[in-house]
């Protein structure tokens, strides 16, 4: 099939491209004949692909043009544009990597070829309808072609705007060789060379990682600074990377949306494409993967290797020596996998980068302090290799813990910090009036709007709003250019330029006043086309600000017993502060663009009106939710093994089986509920209620799926914040608290047999403390754990969380003191004692 196609794009291709409209034949003849050859060479690119669906679309574009020369001017430009952003870059990526179309790109397609027969449908339709002529014919409706122009214009910025489609094809070709390496432009140009090659690729896949590079296809709307704008602070900071003698660290802090992270992503893709950009990571506290500390390191490697060819045999080598270094403690997935191989680099005259954005949303906070600390110690030795240039660029909002460690003189003495909200503010409006004034005549000139559009004292209105915050020019952009068929931009901009209607003086007054409006006309709006409009729209919203990890439309519409067409629906307004998906099907999650968002939405006294949201009351809504779901689905053997016996690992098929019988929000159900009651006020019966109905009937069920999902630590964590929560509460069932502490006590004993086989709770555990009983009195001893070395010291951190030990020769070692698990170690090289400062 693809091949036939790759043949038809080759035949069909050969010196002919879209035709210029205002060259070639002269008049109108030759822009209606420049318009059916584009449409013409569009219909025959995608003849081949298995969606037939877009072929007949195009094909109902090219029928019946006629005479009508303003209207096709027009529409001229449209088509043009169809070509050039989405059938061209097709067509060269499928004779590039002709078998690598994935189900969503095909998904992406079908409905772009759906959009593109609706329009002609509608088209035809009014046509009839109004003229009683046909489609485009010269006597045809000037109006309703412009309005083909604009709906066209907006069905291509919806389909390109979810992505590149060859940058799709080749990340489909890079996973299906295994490795992120070959998306690496020098792998692109060709295959592995050899088999060694490729054995490396399939091992560095090991690697568990975050889609959080800094073009990953899960930053949607992530783009890089306007151009023109960010100057400034653009060239420091590439200068900072070119001195040689600078600080091997850049610290860019900076309150809530004043444009830390586009300076980041610019950043990275300038040094991307001079080949110096190690990796990237772009934290973010809404999705689960990109704020865990634990895979900042094997992300980065992973990146790392596709760098030059001695970096990707050194991480290769490290995998092979340890094929589950990726689950090690942290200070042993630098050394190995970071810092070893960039020692492979001695001697080389080279610079490198890393970018590492809004470090403020890792979690925990320790995690970004042992981010930051491992590389204060490492950098300096890495460096040291003759030659090499490493630099780090973070970014993050000015936190305590944050603060502190760039205080602390390791650091302090290898970094330079920048504060960008102290850039003079003239400097950041004008920034500002041109991105406004750019994106603005876009959107003008897409709807039809004459000059002047809009005034020029709109535009000063609209910029001295911002208050420096450039997130308050995007989103205000993005408001305006979704507008609705039937409201102008005009409706749009006057709500922005409402008068004030409060006195608070917030340093984010006027995004606030932007996110309220923005809140109200989504609601009203809704008011006429779902049922319980209202109450639908605020369940959705309150879901999305407090998931703990954001869910695609499907699997949200299960959690909340709503459908995926009313979850979309509801949000349909919101996509200019929220991502929001095209169709219910999608595996895309709902999430916010910008931290501020939440902000605005979670914190008390900040102006969100009636739409605030109490953090407590929407957690245990969601902790609610999560129990129903889980009394509702878990059952012994969801996956149908049959014997109890059998390693998780030898389970044939475990995946499949997991995707057919815990579906996604059953799943988040089990890992998260624990935390959402760790974050519920005190006093909820009804929540009470639930608890102990899971206890009393799905407890083992739901340690089993937890073993089956790899998350027996997630497991030891729910289970300490449920006994915690037992203890806080006066009227806890006995039966519940007993059934907690046994199964705190049951799971750190014998976590080691859970990890490897969650059959083991009918089995080894249930002979041990079913038939026989519980012991009558639990040993103090909780968990046993290994040492290489002879202890001399110990001393708990404050918070009680992790225990700090000192063995002879001066090894430091932090272990987590709840599942044992080794942290960070290291050699003072000094002294035998040990104690742990108060902060």
């Amino acid at each position: 099939m693809f091949q036939k196609f790759k043949d038809k794009l080759q035949a069909g291709s050969t010196g002919r491209r879209s035709p210029d409209p205002n060259a070639s034949k002269t008049g109108w003849d030759g822009l209606l004949s420049a318009t059916q050859t584009t449409l013409t060479i569009a219909k025959e690119s995608v003849a081949g692909l298995p969606v037939p669906g877009l072929e007949a679309a195009i094909g109902g574009l090219l029928k019946d043009m006629k005479a009508n020369e303003e209207a096709i001017k027009a529409f001229n430009a449209a088509v043009v544009r169809l070509n050039d952003n989405v059938i061209s870059p097709l067509k060269a990526a499928v004779a590039k990597q002709p078998d690598c179309m994935d189900d969503d790109l095909q998904s992406r397609l079908e409905s772009l070829a759906n959009d593109l027969a609706d329009m002609v449908k509608r088209a035809d339709s009014t046509q009839l309808r109004e003229k009683h002529k046909r489609f485009l014919s010269s006597q045809g409706d000037l109006g309703i072609i412009q309005e083909l122009n604009r709906e066209l214009d907006r069905i291509v910025m919806a389909f390109t705007g979810r992505g590149s489609v060859s940058a799709e094809m080749e990340a489909r070709a890079a996973k299906r060789l295994g490795a992120f390496l070959a998306a690496r432009a020098s792998i692109l140009r060709g295959t592995f060379a050899d088999d060694l090659c490729l054995a490396q690729a399939l091992m560095l896949d090991k690697l568990p990682r975050a889609q959080a590079r800094h073009d990953s296809a899960l930053r949607v709307g992530a783009n890089p600074c306007f151009p023109g704008t960010r100057n400034s602070i653009l060239q420091e900071i590439t200068a900072w990377i070119d001195d040689s003698n600078a600080p091997a660290i850049f610290w860019l802090s900076g309150m809530a949306g004043v444009g830390k992270s586009t300076i980041a992503h610019t950043v990275a893709e300038q040094e991307d494409k001079k080949h110096r950009l190690g990796a990237s990571f772009f934290f973010s506290r809404d999705q689960a993967d990109r704020r865990n500390s634990r895979l900042v390191y094997p992300t980065i490697a992973f990146q790392l290797a596709g760098l030059d060819s001695s970096l990707r045999e050194s991480v290769a080598q490290a995998l092979e020596q340890d094929v589950d270094i990726g689950q090690a403690m942290m200070q042993k997935q630098f050394e190995h996998l970071i810092a070893r191989p960039l020692a492979k680099l001695k001697g080389q005259t080279r610079t490198i980068l890393f970018v590492l954005d809004a470090l403020d949303e890792c979690g925990p906070d320790s995690g970004a302090v042992e981010i930051l600390s491992r590389w204060a110690l490492e950098l300096p030795r890495i460096s040291s290799q003759g030659g090499l240039t490493l630099r780090v660029l973070i970014t993050s909002r000015p936190e305590l813990h944050i603060q502190n460690q760039f205080g602390y003189s390791p650091l302090g003495l290898i970094s330079q910090a920048f504060v960008l909200h102290d850039i003079e503010k003239s400097i950041v409006r004008a920034d500002i009036d041109l991105y406004l004034s750019r994106r603005l005549a876009e959107l003008a000139a897409l709807y039809g709007v004459g000059p002047p559009w809009p005034t020029v004292a709109e535009m000063n209105t609209l910029s001295a709003r911002s208050d420096n915050l450039f997130i308050f020019a995007s989103t205000t952009v993005a408001f305006i250019g979704g507008v609705k068929s039937g409201r102008s931009l005009q409706h749009r901009l006057d709500r922005l330029l409402q008068p004030d209607r409060n006195d608070t003086t917030s340093a984010f007054k006027q995004l606030d006043a932007l996110y309220l409006g923005v809140l109200e006309d989504a609601e009203n709006d809704l008011e006429e086309t779902l049922p319980d409009a209202k109450e639908t729209f605020r369940l959705v919203l309150k879901a999305i600000v407090l998931l703990l990890d954001p869910l695609p439309p499907t699997s949200l519409a299960g959690l909340l017993s709503l459908s995926p067409d009313d979850i979309l629906t509801s949000m349909q307004d919101l996509r200019s502060v929220l991502v929001v998906p095209a169709h219910p099907d999608s595996s895309e999650p709902i999430r916010f663009f910008h931290p501020s968002f939440y902000d605005f939405i979670t914190t008390s006294g900040r102006d969100s009106g009636s739409f605030f949201v109490t953090k407590a009351d929407g957690h245990a809504r969601l902790a609610k939710l999560c129990l129903e779901t889980m009394h509702a689905l878990l059952k012994r053997d969801p996956c149908s093994i049959g014997s109890p016996w059998l390693l998780n690992a030898d389970i044939p098929d475990l995946q499949a089986r997991l995707n057919c019988a815990a579906p996604n929000y059953l799943r988040y159900s089990c890992r998260f509920f624990g935390s959402h009651i760790s974050l519920c006020a005190p006093g909820d019966a009804a929540l009470e209620q639930l608890v102990d109905s899971f206890c009393g009937s799905k407890l083992l069920m739901w340690l089993e799926m937890m073993s089956l999902l790899g998350d027996i630590d997630g497991a030891i964590n729910t289970i300490q914040v449920l006994r915690s929560w037992c203890r806080s509460k006066v009227n806890t069932r006995k039966l519940t608290a007993d059934l907690v502490q046994d199964t705190y006590h049951v799971l750190l004993k014998y976590q080691s047999h859970l990890r490897l086989c969650a059959g083991s709770l009918y089995t080894t555990l249930q002979v041990r403390y079913v038939i026989r009983g519980p012991p009558a009195r639990w040993d103090a001893s909780l968990i046993t754990t290994e040492s290489q070395q002879a202890l001399v010291a110990l001393a708990y951190f404050p918070d009680g969380k992790r225990i700090a030990t000192a063995g002879f020769g001066g090894i430091i070692t932090v272990w987590n003191s709840s599942t044992g698990a080794e942290l960070i170690s290291m050699n003072a090289r000094c002294g035998v004692g040990i104690d742990v400062s108060e902060d």
